[in-house]
């Protein structure tokens, strides 16, 4: 998955044969990390800002983020979180 500066990929654990993690399917992300017993597979995962908000190309920005430059859901919005530039 190609990303730019300031933009990362967690990774949580790839337990092929058990179960996709339903959290992690519906958002790419897991609360649990490394302590999850579920599968994580990689082609589902999202990037995230160095804030630690998704990254979702193609999805409707956040509202919330755009007038704030926050995010009250983290990691777990299902709305895209552009890098935005500071205003001067």
């Amino acid at each position: 998955v190609g990303g730019g500066p300031g933009t990362y990929a967690p990774t949580f654990p790839q337990r092929p044969g058990k179960h996709v993690c339903d959290f992690f399917n519906k958002t790419g992300h897991c609360k649990f990390g490394q302590d999850c017993c579920f599968d994580h597979p990689e082609e589902l995962g999202v990037r995230m800002t160095r804030l630690g908000l998704p990254l979702r190309p193609g999805l409707s920005v956040c509202a919330f983020y755009l007038r704030t430059g926050d995010c009250r859901f983290g990691p777990c919005c299902k709305f895209h979180h552009p890098l935005l530039r500071p205003v001067f």
